[in-house]
């Protein structure tokens, strides 16, 4: 976990991230990276996640200026619908 960002002293509570799905993605952050629901470096892991996701998204929106945002939401919808069904065996 040492490529964890400075935050520049910005902090987000549960509710903005999560609204009142923070049981699901607490859930999803665990299953993802092995860990328990009481591990407390889960705070840690959740920025890591979400820096990492948007270190990507920059970069694919830099990679294709004509993109605009709703098309790319629309593309990541649509990938991901498609590796669900696959994976569900539908």
């Amino acid at each position: 976990m040492s490529d964890i960002q400075d935050s520049q002293g910005k902090e987000y509570s549960k509710s903005v991230l999560f609204g009142n799905n923070y049981p699901f993605y607490l859930g999803l952050v665990c299953v993802h990276y092995g860990l328990y629901k009481t591990d407390k470096d889960i705070p840690k892991y959740i920025k890591m996640h979400i820096d990492d996701g948007l270190e990507i998204m920059s970069q694919e929106l830099a990679d294709n200026p004509n993109l605009n945002g709703l098309e790319y939401l629309i593309d990541k919808i649509d990938v991901g619908l498609d590796q669900f069904f696959k994976y569900d065996g539908r």
